[in-house]
């Protein structure tokens, strides 16, 4: 029954289409739409854009030339192709999952007795912020951000490297608690002061 409702639901996005929508099962098990040959558990094929199901890859969709493709195998990546790198994504709100009872071995970033090039201050302080433009953007637009072999020496939790391209990428989130701790350690800095000029 499952799999009726499977085919029925694939018919109707196939003929979404066009004209000259079809569906295929195989003897295999593979469906393929737009295709009557499917090489993946799910192959949708239209011309210049393929996607697909696998053991491997979850959920893949590849709109080759100028459009993103989502291809991982433990998570989604949004990108045009290897050779021309990451696309933009837009959404109204992101929420980064951070519940505590999900988390363990948790301890502070506080730094009181360390000496004063490991406090946050003095890691925020060694970030440099950069203006740059991406190489393969043809509209040469500047961005504002960090770069990462640069992070990674200051707080390498916070970057990651590919391991088929060794592309190195950040999470500016991870910035932001080094961010808060430093601005704690300031204020308890001018508090001191403050206590000082008043004497």
């Amino acid at each position: 029954m499952k799999k009726l409702v499977l085919i029925f639901v694939l018919g109707f996005i196939a003929l979404s289409f066009g004209a000259f929508a079809q569906i295929k099962v195989a003897s295999n098990g593979y469906v393929g739409i737009i295709t009557t040959n499917p090489v993946y558990k799910l192959d949708i094929n239209s011309g210049e854009s393929r996607s697909w199901y696998s053991t491997a890859y979850p959920l893949g969709i590849n709109h080759w030339g100028s459009d993103p493709r989502l291809t991982s195998a433990s998570k989604i990546v949004f990108y045009k192709t290897d050779a021309t790198g990451f696309i933009d994504i837009e959404c109204r709100s992101l929420f980064t999952n951070s519940d505590m009872n999900l988390k363990e071995n948790i301890s502070p970033l506080e730094t009181s007795g360390a000496p004063l090039s490991d406090t946050n201050v003095a890691k925020i302080s060694r970030l440099k912020g950069v203006n740059y433009t991406w190489k393969n953007d043809k509209d040469k637009k500047v961005q504002v951000g960090f770069l990462a072999q640069e992070v990674e020496t200051v707080i390498p939790e916070a970057v990651i490297t590919n391991d088929s391209t060794k592309i190195k990428s950040m999470s500016y989130d991870a910035i932001i608690p080094y961010l808060v701790e430093a601005i704690k350690e300031q204020q308890s800095q001018i508090e001191t002061l403050k206590k000082l000029v008043n004497k």
